[in-house]
């Protein structure tokens, strides 16, 4: 069983998505999920954001437990890889943002 997954910036499904690696993150399937889903994202400063938007959904739904613990679990900022060329690109952080259209 494997513990992360490589998710894409700018998703697959997306015009000019790549598997090159300024196109990627390591991800646990749980942070991996969020942030396909809009839950979680990142702005091209490499901090974490959590939709409240998103947020507001869950709890209209009573789907909101575990909230504090999954926002406590998070990091301030992306954990980045120490070769500054293997950082996530700021151009596809701005694509993702648009073609996912985030909202906080």
């Amino acid at each position: 069983m494997k513990l992360l997954d490589a998710a894409h910036i700018v998703p697959v499904s997306a015009e000019g998505s790549t598997d090159e690696v300024d196109n990627e993150l390591a991800l646990c399937k749980s942070h991996h999920f969020a942030y396909d889903s809009n839950l979680v994202s990142f702005d091209i400063h490499y901090r974490i954001k959590v939709s409240e938007h998103k947020i507001r959904q869950l709890r209209d739904q009573t789907l909101h437990g575990g909230e504090a613990a999954f926002r406590r679990a998070l990091r301030r900022d992306l954990a980045l890889p120490t070769d500054p060329r293997d950082h996530p690109n700021r151009a596809n952080i701005r694509e993702a943002l648009r073609v996912r259209a985030w909202r906080a």
